[in-house]
């Protein structure tokens, strides 16, 4: 990766993207266990995340607006907005808590926007041959992030109170404002295209259905992403059921699957490179299903712990074959709207997936839930390994002939 940072702007680019990652990550669970704390309610608590969700479901819009306006600038500003908007938290009390949910579900719309354009941003300012690696950094830097910022954003609440969370989250957003101003970048402004708004808000997913390696690529993620929704509730029966641990030994468990993501983000491009961006999913799917057949069924700890890392590293794999070959395959112009359009196809099914696995949890054993997803994860390697794994990049169509 020596030659990753020795790139000035994708240096930049990525500093500005830990900051801005920590800050959200700190903001999210600190907000939850908050209201925990004003409410004692779980439901409460739970509702910070869903109106979080909610904001989140503008990324469509989200997508156009990317692709309308220079994206360098939208993402300086999408920063400077996120640190003023937090600051309204300190305005919230146990009287209003409707305040903190307003500023949950903005900060989810905020949070899209910023996805797509930092999506539609990173191939332009760093060099195709590196852009595999800097979607690896990218996942390293968020996973590492899931291990220390819950800390942080907890041990904050518990001992001072809210108000240096909330200070602590602007300024990660302020700080990332000013490194990304810090980008020598030239950026044309985009050329209306004279369409009607419905035909550029449909734009990104319509390039998606006649793109078959992507078109395949999402549906092999709404199949990942219902096992994974599965595997939210599972866990919990795996550390109860499995190994008999309470329920605060999950943490354990979570760690070390944030320490296999690092692990497999520093090979991710090196296997990419040989293998192609699905291969790479593909042995991210395999050493998933893996996981879950022979080592989660086990109450061994170590075999437990070692799955989990397996976990990790196989949804890093993922994620950055995906990422990257949607950068390589759209057409820059489409960048925003396409990313969003992947976005929003997967996101609902989780979220389905997620309360499906809620519900089926109480009826069934966990052990058959881990042979479904096993199930799950064999099929969308599958659907991706369909053609060859390294199959010819496909025609991008030019602007003439995109909306």
């Amino acid at each position: 990766m020596r030659a990753l940072f020795a790139h000035r702007n994708t240096r930049v680019y990525l500093i500005g993207r830990m900051l801005s990652l920590a800050g959200g990550n700190v903001l999210w669970l600190g907000m939850g266990i908050w209201v925990k704390m004003l409410t004692g309610s779980n439901s409460a608590a739970g509702m910070t995340f869903f109106a979080y969700i909610c904001g989140l479901l503008l990324l469509p819009i989200g997508g156009v607006i990317v692709d309308r306006v220079r994206r360098c600038r939208l993402l300086i500003n999408t920063e400077l907005v996120s640190a003023a908007w937090v600051c309204l938290l300190l305005l919230a009390d146990e009287h209003r808590l409707w305040l903190i949910y307003v500023v949950m579900f903005g900060y989810g719309a905020l949070s899209g926007l910023g996805l797509s354009t930092q999506a539609a941003l990173l191939p332009q300012v760093t060099p195709d041959e590196l852009l595999g690696e800097a979607n690896a950094v990218q996942q390293i830097a968020e996973q590492g992030l899931r291990i220390v910022t819950p800390l942080i954003g907890a041990g904050l609440l518990t001992f001072v109170g809210p108000t240096p969370v909330i200070l602590l989250d602007a300024a990660l957003f302020l700080i990332a404002a000013i490194s990304l101003i810090a980008l020598r970048h030239r950026e044309d402004k985009p050329v209306p295209s004279g369409e009607r708004f419905w035909v550029e808000f449909t734009a990104g997913a319509r390039f998606v259905g006649r793109t078959p390696e992507i078109f395949r690529l999402v549906l092999a993620g709404v199949v990942t992403l219902l096992a994974f929704g599965i595997f939210s509730s599972v866990t919990y029966a795996v550390v109860d059921e499995g190994l008999n641990q309470p329920p605060a030994f999950l943490g354990v468990v979570q760690t070390t699957s944030g320490i296999g993501a690092i692990l497999g983000g520093l090979v991710a491009a090196a296997v990419m490179r040989r293998v192609g961006e699905r291969g790479l999913m593909v042995c991210g799917l395999v050493g998933m299903t893996v996981a879950c057949s022979p080592l989660l069924m086990s109450g061994w700890l170590p075999a437990v712990l070692i799955a989990a890392a397996m976990m990790g590293a196989g949804v890093v794999a993922v994620n950055v074959g995906e990422s990257t070959l949607i950068q390589r395959r759209t057409p820059g112009e489409l960048l925003g709207r396409v990313d969003a359009a992947v976005n929003m196809a997967v996101l609902i099914p989780q979220a389905a997936a997620i309360a499906l696995g809620a519900a089926l949890i109480i009826w069934m054993d966990f052990r058959v839930l881990l042979a479904v997803m096993s199930v799950l994860f064999i099929l969308s390697a599958f659907l991706l390994a369909r053609g060859g794994l390294r199959q010819q990049r496909e025609p991008i169509p030019t602007e003439t002939t995109v909306p």
